[in-house]
């Protein structure tokens, strides 16, 4: 007890400190609104480069020979910032509220041949430049090859400013004239002056509208993604009518009205669910394995459905740098008390006695596969001097202290509970082969019963082909607009339409394995511990595979660092949503084991 109060007051400490200085980094408000006064000083942020094409690139803006600055002036950054890679400096640009410009020089300067290799470079590979202003980015293409075959460098950038009364509502940035264009010679020294010009246009538009009608058009396709979820409705209802159906003509006539009341003395002669019942509460193989990985996939779920509440809810706005990224950190830390104890319950449940040893494989079976794929994935952005894609060595060992300060102490304080919890409800499968199932102790036997042979649609591999197929039906389309989201620059996202279809998809996995689990005790095969982990698991393939067909078919990617971030990632990714629906399944498939075993008495 009073190691469980250290540890109490430990992570309340940690959490109150990080709590305090992660504050401001997650909020519910839309964008800042700011207003000015005639004369008053616009600041503009430049952040990073890259080509348009592989999002997952990305360099810094001073990477390329541009204009600098007179004084640096870096933007702090937030938590999340860091991780995606933002840092914000004061842009080389002098723009004052009202006040027009015209051809206003920034600098000039005298290309070298190298230099004008780079630029060449960017403008062949699409490079366009980002920008901010109030957390709304701003792009611009470098430059263009027009169709004679020329390079030509937009060193002269148009700020269009659209304000109402004394707000800005929009900026727009263009290159100010195509006349004003260098013309980039190979193996050829250029001078360039480079500059920008200032416009201000009255609309008659509040922000807060504008905004709203912006974010309106960015939706275009909400049409089809309400489509979609009711067409998984429709999917859902005609699978809901199938089953019933099932239950019906198959179920009932292994379920007859007072048969579970009946006490017998031995299963001989019995066929069907009930003459595996001295089988079925037989302890899994690597029971340490299975017990980390729900506990893993608990954790994930619980993850997964608060972030998809604080989408609603409105925290995750567009173009909120970084708000993701903070609250996914977060709330992954801080929820490692679940993982430690459905995994701690189930390992002692099951008979275990080296519950820290379970722990600490619950800890890394997710978190070691995600830290080794993002070393690895810096390590390639460092090798390509991508440097707004790597995270410098010492953020790296920053962000892991902090996340070791806060999850092992949460893990080992849900461990602990978990335990002391399996001690006072369920009695775990001793020696003496008792085991007590939801206060209902069954006997196992003590040799296993051999398994008939089953037609192959009814073995182990086709099952769980046919129990990912089905949730992913529903998924797939959703699943589509969310990567071309996330790996472009779109802003498609419906938080209220994801949350919908995750909770679609979860009932399809719970129905579709409860029935499929029925019909493995039909067919007197016990082994359901792991293949039901596995028949929601497979979902996590599934969508692996569409990555794979979205890379050859959807995208226009190109170059080695951005498909080893999109496979990486995904992987990472996939691999989490094996883990988190083989949880559901798994759940699914014991609550059914306890409707159908539950009411037998032994003598």
């Amino acid at each position: 007890m009073e190691l469980e109060f250290l540890l109490i007051i430990f992570c309340l400490l940690i959490l109150g400190c990080y709590g305090n200085t992660n504050r401001t980094q997650i909020r519910s408000d839309s964008l800042n609104y700011t207003t000015y006064k005639a004369g008053d000083s616009v600041p503009l942020y430049v952040t990073k480069l890259g080509p348009f094409q592989n999002p997952s690139e990305k360099y810094h803006y001073f990477d390329l020979p541009l204009c600098k600055p007179d004084y640096f002036n870096e933007k702090k950054q937030t938590f999340g910032e860091i991780l995606n890679g933002d840092h914000l400096i004061n842009a080389p640009y002098e723009i004052e509220f009202l006040v027009e410009k015209k051809s206003i020089v920034t600098c000039s300067k005298n290309l070298s041949k190298e230099q004008v290799f780079r630029f060449r470079t960017a403008i062949e590979r699409n490079y366009y430049l980002q920008i901010y202003h109030d957390d709304m980015p701003l792009f611009l293409f470098i430059g263009r090859v027009d169709k004679k075959g020329r390079y030509l460098l937009h060193n002269h950038i148009h700020f269009q400013v659209f304000v109402y009364e004394n707000q800005i509502v929009k900026i727009k940035v263009v290159p100010h004239h195509y006349e004003d264009e260098v013309d980039l010679i190979e193996d050829k020294e250029t001078y360039v002056e480079f500059g920008y010009s200032v416009e201000w246009v009255k609309v008659y538009i509040p922000l807060v509208k504008s905004t709203k009608i912006k974010y309106s058009k960015s939706s275009k396709y909400m049409d089809i993604h309400w489509f979609s979820l009711l067409n998984s409705c429709a999917i859902a209802l005609v699978l809901i009518g199938l089953f019933v159906k099932l239950y019906i003509r198959v179920f009932k006539k292994e379920f007859p009205e007072g048969s579970h009341d009946e006490e017998s003395g031995s299963n001989q002669g019995e066929r069907g669910w009930k003459c595996i019942q001295d089988d079925v509460f037989r302890i899994p193989s690597h029971k340490s394995l299975l017990a980390a990985s729900l506990g893993s996939g608990t954790q994930l779920l619980t993850l997964t459905m608060l972030i998809l509440v604080l989408g609603i809810s409105g925290v995750f706005y567009p173009h909120n740098r970084g708000g993701l990224s903070t609250a996914l950190f977060v709330i992954y830390t801080t929820t490692s008390t679940i993982s430690g104890y459905i995994s701690t319950s189930l390992y002692c449940h099951f008979g275990g006695t080296n519950w820290l040893g379970n722990l600490l494989l619950t800890e890394c079976l997710f978190s070691g596969p995600l830290f080794i794929t993002l070393c690895l994935l810096n390590s390639i952005a460092t090798a390509y001097k991508a440097t707004a894609s790597a995270l410098p060595f010492n953020t790296i060992m920053k962000i892991s202290l902090l996340w070791s300060l806060i999850s092992f102490p949460l893990l080992l304080l849900g461990g602990m509970f978990g335990k002391r919890n399996n001690k006072a409800e369920l009695q775990p499968i001793c020696p003496s082969n008792k085991v007590k199932l939801l206060a209902h102790p069954l006997t196992t036997s003590s040799v296993a019963r051999e398994i008939p042979t089953l037609p192959w649609f009814r073995r182990a591999l086709p099952q769980i082909a046919l129990a990912g197929a089905l949730p992913f039906s529903v998924m797939y389309l959703e699943l589509f607009f969310a990567i071309s989201t996330v790996w472009g620059h779109g802003t498609s996202i419906s938080y209220k339409v994801l949350f919908i279809t995750f909770v679609l998809v979860l009932f399809f996995i719970a129905l579709v394995n409860a029935c499929l689990t029925c019909r493995q005790f039909l067919a007197e095969d016990h082994k359901w511990w792991w293949r039901s982990f596995f028949r929601g698991g497979s979902v996590g393939l599934y969508v692996y595979c569409f990555c794979i067909y979205y890379y050859y078919v959807k995208s226009h990617w190109s170059g080695f660092l951005q498909i080893s971030f999109f496979f990486g990632y995904m992987a990472i990714i996939s691999y989490g949503i094996s883990l988190m629906f083989g949880s559901v399944s798994f759940a699914a498939s014991f609550l059914c084991v306890h409707y159908m075993y539950h009411p037998i008495k032994r003598n």
